[in-house]
Order: structure tokens, then C-alpha cells, then sequence
């Protein structure tokens, strides 16, 4: 029996969002978000580069109608990740999660976000990112797992020997600055097209990092309240984009990219989240000499989809530490019955092998197991000492602040 609200002709329609859509979303948007302050930018300023009026967008919204207006809505972003410069997921951002007041508590945001749920099956996601409260997304199969280093900045600099950072395994150093000078002036970025190929090419030399065309590169980085430096100096080149405080993206070359951080830093304290050590590359061991303060953070709200994608994905990494000591075991996803073997890298199909030990988690408790940063509390004392748990986990991940929605 549908809620009262419902009646007389009011049941409610889910359904894939259209283009004529658009400004019933972006209105009714604002109205299911009044309360955070009737002050709140417009949606399509906070993001450009995911709201956007054209019929590629509204394919990733799902929406429920009622009497021929939206008034619930929620949109999936792809948008793929490269980790550690050797690992690739298919991964997404759910985001603009509303329901106008007076159609709340009748069931229409579960619904919507278990069809969203089963659009990313479908479509082979193998992680999905949301920021929001823990408590309300758990039941759903989100999880707070993994962590990034927060870092505190200040305008002091740790030491004077040259920063040292690992990219895939390997130590490189990058060149010392040549004294305190700036070469050319810091400039602001005011949208310059000519800016935009250097920047992409910068972010390029990330390891980790989000995947983009350089067409979404200017949205992106025209979101409400980001402000683009850049600084070229003896032919290199590097950026940085600031948002409330806090560095959001950053790429280039060593030297102007410590110059242009040094340039910032005496201007105001910045923060930034970086990935895990073995993600990170030689930018974000300039940050952390300039760091005052370090802490661990979350990544976010994480929901695997698939064991299979996902260790599949991470094969380059468990390949390099499975190398001498290799692991054979069953591995169980409780909720949708997913079981594989997992001997080394290779994943197999789990036959009836005797003797393999199994593991058998939630989906919540996995997400946790896999990237940390602590075991979950219903792993099994017997599973600590583990090979597979010691040596293999956890995975490293990373959601950069600008591909938040």
C-alpha cells in the first residue's frame, strides 16, 4: 500500500532523468537544500563540470516523479582514478542527494539509491565515493575506509636537505632550488585557454590522480570558490588550485611548484589531504616538508561493488607483494554471494579446493579490510596474523577534493 501522502493519483515514478528535466532539478535542488542557508551558491556554480544542460548529463541522474514534478533526485559521476601511476579504477561520485521536505520519510531517497545501486552494477563500477553521514549510508553498503595524510602547512620548511619521494618504487630526488628567488611572478589563473594544455600536462605527472580530458578541464577547475595559480620558471611549469582554505589540485615540476607553494604559504596557512606513501610522488614530498601539523583522515565514504573488479584492478600491486610469499585463499562477499580465490594476484574461480582457508566479511567490513585504516572489528582473531592481511592490505586510495560532488 503506497504512503498516504501518495494517494489520489500521487504514486511515485523512478525513472532515468531527461534534458527537459534540468531546471526542475536545479530549482528543486535549492529548495531541498534551504535550510544550509538561503545564501547557498546555485548548484550548477558549485559544479560546472557535473551540472550541465545538455542530455549527456542528465544520464547520470536518477529522479523520482510525482504528478509530472521531480521533487526527489540523485546523480552518479563517473569519474576514473589512476593510483599509485600503474593502477586504474572505474570508480564514481554520488552526489546532489535531495528530496524536497514535504515528500521526505516516505521511502523515495532508499529507493533511489538502491536503483542507483544497481545502475553502478551494471555498468561495472568497482568503487563508488560519496561524502555525507556515515550513519545514514552504511545500510546501503558504504563504509569510512581508507585514509589520506592531512597535512597542515606552514611557511617554515623542514630541513635543507633535498626532498626525497617515491614514485612506483623508485627513489628520485628533485633538483634544489636556486635560493630564495621566484624567477617569474605567481599568476592567477583567469581562464586562459592557453594555460589549460600546461595544467592537464602538469597533472599528467601525478601518480595518482583523476582521469580527465582536457575539455573538463576548465570546468572543473571554474567551480565556485577555486582560485588557480600558476608559475613558470627557467621553461617548467605548476600549478595549484585553492579552495576554502586548502590546496584541491596541484601538479608541475618540482622547482616553481615549491617556489609558487612557498609564494602562497606567506600569504596565509593552507591544508591539503595527500595520498599514502607508496601513492605519492615527488609534489607531495615538498608538501610534507613544509607540513607543521600531520593527521589521518578518512578517504570517505567508499562501497566496492566486486572483490573480482576490484582486486582484479590492484593485480600490478599484489603481483609485487605476493612475490616471495604468495597467498592461496577464499574470499567471500556475505551480501550478494560473491566468493573467488585469491592465489597470489590471480583470481579464480573458488572450487572446492580442500584445505584453503576462507574469509567471509560484509561488504562494509571488507571495504574497511581492504583499505584501512584499521581491521574491521568483526574480522576473526584467527585472521590477524594472516599472510594475505599483512602483507597485501591495505590497498592504497585516494579521491581528490576537486572530483567531489
Amino acid at each position: 500500500m503506497l504512503p498516504k501522502r501518495f494517494e489520489w493519483g500521487m504514486a511515485p515514478t523512478l525513472r532515468q532523468a531527461r534534458l527537459g528535466d534540468y531546471d526542475s532539478i536545479l530549482e528543486n535542488l535549492s529548495l531541498a537544500f534551504a535550510d544550509e542557508g538561503p545564501d547557498l551558491p546555485r548548484f550548477d556554480l558549485l559544479y560546472p563540470d557535473a551540472i550541465r544542460r545538455d542530455a549527456a548529463c542528465m544520464t547520470d541522474w536518477l529522479v523520482a516523479e510525482i504528478d509530472g514534478n521531480v521533487v526527489a533526485g540523485i546523480q552518479i559521476q563517473g569519474q576514473p582514478l589512476l593510483i599509485a601511476a600503474t593502477i586504474r579504477l572505474k570508480t564514481a561520485g554520488l552526489g546532489q542527494v535531495f528530496c524536497l521536505p514535504e515528500f521526505r520519510r516516505q521511502g523515495l531517497m532508499s529507493s533511489l539509491l538502491n536503483m542507483a545501486i544497481r545502475k553502478m552494477e551494471a555498468d561495472a563500477y568497482q568503487l563508488c565515493f560519496l561524502s555525507g553521514d556515515r550513519q545514514r549510508y552504511w545500510n546501503y553498503g558504504w563504509e569510512l575506509a581508507g585514509s589520506a595524510r592531512r597535512l597542515r602547512l606552514s611557511s617554515r620548511r623542514i630541513g635543507s636537505q633535498p626532498v626525497r619521494a617515491f614514485v612506483s618504487g623508485e627513489e628520485r630526488i628533485p633538483e634544489p632550488s636556486q635560493g630564495a628567488g621566484f624567477g617569474e611572478s605567481p599568476k592567477r589563473w583567469l581562464g586562459e585557454e592557453n594555460s589549460l594544455g600546461k595544467m592537464l600536462a602538469a597533472h599528467e605527472g601525478l601518480p595518482t590522480r583523476a582521469l580527465r580530458e582536457l575539455q573538463s578541464f576548465a570546468p572543473v577547475l571554474s567551480r565556485f570558490g577555486v582560485a588557480v595559480w600558476t608559475m613558470e620558471e627557467a621553461g617548467c611549469f605548476a600549478y595549484i588550485a585553492l579552495q576554502e582554505g586548502r590546496l584541491a589540485e596541484y601538479g608541475g615540476d618540482p622547482q616553481p611548484f615549491q617556489h609558487l607553494l612557498a609564494y602562497l604559504l606567506e600569504k596565509a596557512e593552507l591544508r591539503v589531504d595527500i595520498p599514502p606513501h607508496e601513492a605519492s610522488g615527488l609534489l607531495e614530498g615538498i608538501l610534507l616538508s613544509y607540513a607543521a601539523y600531520i593527521e589521518l583522515v578518512p578517504s570517505n565514504n567508499i562501497r566496492l561493488f566486486s572483490l573480482a573488479g576490484l582486486l582484479g584492478a590492484y593485480r600490478p600491486l599484489l603481483e609485487k607483494r605476493s612475490r616471495f610469499f604468495p597467498w592461496d585463499l577464499v574470499l567471500k562477499l556475505e551480501d550478494g554471494g560473491e566468493r573467488i580465490r585469491l592465489k597470489g594476484a590471480q583470481i579464480l574461480a573458488a572450487d572446492s579446493t580442500p584445505g584453503l582457508a576462507e574469509l567471509s566479511l560484509s561488504r562494509q567490513a571488507w571495504t574497511r579490510l581492504l583499505f584501512g585504516p584499521c581491521l574491521p572489528d568483526d574480522l576473526p582473531s584467527e585472521w590477524d596474523d594472516h599472510p594475505f592481511i599483512r602483507q597485501a592490505l591495505p590497498l592504497p586510495i585516494h579521491w581528490p577534493l576537486l572530483s567531489h560532488i
